[in-house]
C-alpha cells in the first residue's frame, strides 16, 4: 500500500480506528400499551407538539423525568414507608 492510500473494509469499527471509546448501552423496560384518557391522550399529544416529534414514547419519557425532576424524592420516601410494613412485588 502506497502512502497515503487507505482502505476500510465493512467489519472495521470506524470508532475504534478513531480511538473513540464506546458508550454504555442504555438499559430499557418496555411497556406495551398504555390505558390513556381522552385528554391524557390530549395532553401528550401536546408534548409531542412542544417536542417537535410524532413519537409517543419520547412524549411519555419527558413526562417520567419531568415528573421525576419534581416528586422523585417524595415517591422514594412514601415507597420506603410502605416497603417498611409490607414489601411491595410488582
Amino acid at each position: 500500500m502506497a502512502l497515503g492510500e487507505t482502505s476500510l473494509k465493512k467489519t472495521d469499527n470506524i470508532d475504534a480506528l478513531l480511538g473513540k471509546s464506546p458508550e454504555p448501552k442504555k438499559v430499557s423496560t418496555t411497556t406495551k400499551a398504555a390505558k390513556l384518557t381522552d385528554e391524557e391522550a390530549e395532553q401528550i399529544d401536546l408534548i409531542k407538539k412542544m417536542l417537535v416529534t410524532d413519537n409517543t414514547s419520547e412524549a411519555i419519557r419527558w413526562c417520567i423525568k419531568a415528573a421525576w425532576a419534581m416528586h422523585g424524592d417524595k415517591v422514594k420516601e412514601i415507597v420506603e414507608k410502605r416497603e417498611a410494613i409490607l414489601p411491595i412485588n410488582l
